[in-house]
């Protein structure tokens, strides 16, 4: 331990390099205790810290005495030294464990927090100015818990002055430090919390996300050119392409003008979805269902000028191309792009298939929502021609017991989504299909996601009514008890498929 953390008063003394540990994409760092109880200061600190960790393990034992242990803590907010006590306290190792504590309190408190505003966010906004880089760190996971658990209710002006300050420092951090990942990451939180409120913040977003990524491009194209000493920084790729989701979710239809006027950034998002990292794979597989590319109108126009001229500096790969292309053509008119839909949704399915059986979960989940995004968004004339092709490998896929849960379950939304655009080239399939869809979405969470696709699945059963028969019906009448309150459209469905049995 440097000899500068058993001063009182060393919230002025810059953190050595070797002080702050590499971060990663989405971790947390904890603080824990250790120690016995004892009289010196130190001592009670310590010891204070390991009463902290009785409490999951040993709550019955400690319950006779909780009462003398609550006494003994509270004493210890009043003491002179002050190691246990305060966000704003000029000791590190105080704000570290202050900190710490209090990100502990949001855990547990969420949105009972939301009244408390006033009183927390000015302190975490001097603590912003107050604390060096080690605790930075953990300061800035504190202020994303805090926004997941309050939720829109830190849009209000302390909430804004906060982000504010957040992306003042975030501009000013350096690409590939810890201090510019934990700010992603924050500002991602916040963006979620404030929803279409985040839509004044999102353009330097944007050009700061740009930014970023540009340069790890860079750092990607210079190793494959065979540049000796180059890492490319694909933590900040992938942390970038996470912040983008989280304000495309957040601002919607909003984010269209934003992403007209920065051609460049679409751009190095097809980059991304030709990358070798599953991670970063996955974070880009996860933009086209969030409506990233959903100007697709400018895509169109700018693709396929630079497709038939043949003389674009990037080079695009079919998948990507059609995945920037196909994901939300519904916001235009698919009647004039549709010889360019059919041939950009026919390389974009093939290629999503594939991906279906990555050996990353996250990839292939992405990638089975993404098909499924794309299977209601194009034209139906687009998706007809492939339709039973893609049906039927989804339809092996979901027969693997061994896949991950939330993977057959993407799948089997897709296979229901699918049914309603095409219900005539998947209904041959039904019979094979019917048992285990039922048995997957059985465990479904009920959302609208859910409705979708057992209406396309009702859908196949109404056009082919003998196919739900034997084991496949009981799935079926299981699976319809365990949706409660479906949607009116849904039930009356239901009704309709049972009273044909």
């Amino acid at each position: 331990m440097d000899a500068s953390q058993l001063e009182e008063d060393n919230a002025g003394i810059a953190d050595e390099a070797q002080d702050v540990a590499p971060r990663f994409h989405r971790s947390r760092e904890y603080v824990g205790g250790g120690g016995a109880a004892a009289h010196d200061e130190e001592d009670e600190e310590d010891g204070s810290g390991a009463r902290g960790t009785w409490g999951d393990g040993c709550q019955e034992s400690l319950a006779p005495h909780l009462h003398k242990v609550l006494l003994y803590l509270l004493e210890l907010t009043t003491h002179p030294k002050q190691l246990t006590q305060r966000l704003l306290d000029r000791n590190k190792r105080v704000q570290e464990a202050a900190c710490s504590a209090f990100a502990s309190i949001e855990d547990e408190a969420r949105g009972l927090l939301s009244r408390f505003l006033p009183d927390v966010i000015p302190p975490l906004q001097r603590a912003l100015q107050l604390y060096q880089a080690k605790n930075l760190l953990i300061l800035y996971d504190a202020i994303g818990t805090l926004a997941d658990g309050v939720g829109p209710t830190l849009c209000c002006p302390l909430g804004f002055a906060l982000l504010e300050a957040l992306l003042q420092q975030w501009r000013q951090a350096q690409a590939g430090q810890p201090q510019c990942l934990a700010l992603s990451e924050s500002i991602g939180c916040i963006a979620t919390a404030m929803q279409a409120a985040f839509a004044p913040y999102a353009p330097l977003t944007l050009d700061r996300c740009q930014d970023l990524i540009a340069e790890v491009i860079q750092q990607i194209e210079a190793q494959e050119r065979g540049e000796a000493n180059v890492w490319p920084d694909r933590e900040t790729l992938e942390c970038s392409l996470d912040l983008l989701s989280a304000v495309a979710d957040s601002v919607g239809q909003q984010l269209l003008p934003l992403l007209q006027q920065r051609p460049q950034l679409l751009l190095l998002l097809e980059r991304c979805c030709r990358d070798s990292s599953p991670p970063v794979l996955q974070s880009a597989l996860a933009l086209p269902s969030l409506g990233v590319f959903a100007c697709a109108d400018v895509c169109v126009a700018r693709w396929s000028l630079c497709l038939q001229r043949q003389s674009v500096s990037v080079q695009l790969s079919p998948f990507s191309l059609s995945v920037c292309l196909c994901a939300y053509l519904a916001k235009i008119s698919c009647v004039s792009l549709s010889p360019l839909c059919c041939v950009s949704s026919a390389v974009a399915f093939v290629q999503l298939q594939q991906h279906l059986l990555h050996g990353a979960t996250s990839v292939a989940n992405n990638a089975g929502w993404a098909l499924g995004e794309m299977a209601v968004r194009v034209a139906p004339e687009a998706v007809d021609p492939f339709a039973e092709s893609v049906a039927t490998e989804l339809t092996r896929i979901l027969q693997r017991q061994e896949l991950h849960r939330a993977l057959l379950q993407n799948v089997a939304i897709t296979l229901g989504r699918l049914a309603l655009v095409a219900p005539h080239r998947i209904s041959p399939l039904l019979p094979q299909l019917l048992p285990r869809w039922c048995a997957v979405m059985r465990a479904a969470r009920n959302d609208r996601d859910k409705a979708n696709a057992f209406q396309g699945i009702c859908t196949l059963i109404e056009r082919t009514p003998g196919a739900a028969a034997g084991e496949g019906l009981l799935e079926l009448v299981v699976c319809i008890l365990a949706f409660e309150q479906p949607p009116p459209e849904l039930e009356q469905q239901f009704a309709r498929v049972m009273h044909e049995r």
